[in-house]
């Protein structure tokens, strides 16, 4: 989590709930790329992620 907020930091984005969306989409991303071989191991779509 404090990762996503640096993010919006250095994006110069500021912590409201109405930037959600960018954190929430982030925060998938970084989760694909974390997980990408489990997810393979798994059968699991990157796709899928965050539906």
């Amino acid at each position: 989590m404090h990762q996503g907020l640096d993010y919006l930091r250095e994006q110069q984005i500021t912590i409201e709930m109405k930037n959600i969306g960018i954190f929430l989409k982030w925060l998938i991303n970084d989760i694909i790329k974390e997980e990408k071989d489990t997810m393979e191991e798994s059968n699991i779509d990157p796709k899928d992620v965050g539906r």
